[in-house]
Parts: structure tokens; sequence; C-alpha cells
């Protein structure tokens, strides 16, 4: 993932997009579960990477997070973290806003980053 810059991963998942609309039902659900494991493998890594404010890497995983699964809460809090990290607070709060539209409800998780559900 490292390796691979953002728009070979937009290119990648564009060709991914295009390749679940198609007919054969076993390719559509393996393309699915690849999809999948890919979002759990970002929600990973950046859990991970969101400790150190000084990561070089995740501006990049956020964005290909993002575009693998643009509506997880889980996605957009991480989105608003990384905001406050750089002190863009009203930004911070417009990503922590789409994290609860889109279902995020771990109070403690929240807490411990300084925001409130």
């Amino acid at each position: 993932m490292e390796q691979k810059n953002e728009t070979w991963w937009r290119n990648e998942l564009d060709e991914f997009e295009q390749k679940l609309s198609k007919k054969n039902t076993q390719e559509v659900n393996s393309y699915k579960r690849t999809k999948a494991v890919l979002g759990i493998l970002m929600y990973m890594k950046i859990s991970e990477e969101i400790k150190n404010v000084n990561s070089l890497l995740i501006e990049k995983f956020l964005i290909i997070y993002e575009l693998l699964e643009p509506e997880n809460p889980d996605m957009w809090f991480f989105k608003a973290v990384r905001q406050k990290q750089l002190q863009n607070i009203d930004l911070s709060n417009e990503c922590f806003q789409n994290a609860l539209k889109f279902g995020f409800n771990d109070t403690t998780k929240a807490e411990n980053q300084g925001f409130e559900i």
C-alpha cells in the first residue's frame, strides 16, 4: 500500500467498481470480498498510523480508505482526528459530523479524542 501512489489506487479502485457491475455473480462476489478486506486493512493501518502526528503515510491511507468506503463512519472519524492533529478545527468538526451521520457511536473513542457525541 505504501509503494503505490494515489493515482494508481484511484485507477485500480475505479476498475474494481466497473467489475462490481458485471453480471457474473461469482466474480462480483470475489471483488466485493477483496474490497472488504482492503477496507479492513486500511482501518488497521490507519489505527496505528494515526498515533504518529508526523506520519507521512496517513493522508494517503485516508484517501484510499475514502475511495474504498466513502460512507464508513470510522473513516470519517479518522479524518476528524487527523484534521484535529493538524489544528484544522472547522474541518475536523465537519468530518466528525460526517462520522456521526454515517453511524459513528463509540462514545469512549470520541471522548478520548476530545469529541462529544
